[in-house]
């Protein structure tokens, strides 16, 4: 579903080509958890700077909003934030993973 971001004709381009709906595709997964990236943020990751995201021809682009916005309207859908620090980025998500099976568990 993430070629639908970079699609040269936009998503409704890539569900076409690909004989396929946004709608079939996220019924495809339980839950989704998006990272966050640091693309287009002032600051990355503690004590580096900040490197630009880097499109196949070259310009800097961020594609972060193109993704959230396929992505979000999934059922379960969580956000795990970009933070300065990995561990901690992966750490709540790790607990959200957790909680998330869980849940599925009880089911």
């Amino acid at each position: 579903m993430d070629g639908a971001a970079y699609w040269p004709d936009g998503a409704d381009g890539f569900f076409e080509t690909m004989g396929s709906t946004h709608d079939a595709e996220l019924a495809r997964y339980d839950a989704v958890l998006f990272f966050e990236t640091a693309a287009g943020r002032r600051s990355g990751l503690r004590g580096r700077q900040p490197l630009p995201n880097r499109d196949q021809r070259g310009g800097t682009r961020d594609s972060t909003p193109r993704l959230h916005g396929l992505w979000s309207s999934h059922p379960d859908f969580h956000l795990v934030p970009h933070h300065e620090s990995f561990l901690r980025k992966i750490t709540v998500g790790l607990s959200l993973m957790e909680s998330i099976v869980a849940s599925n568990r009880r089911r």
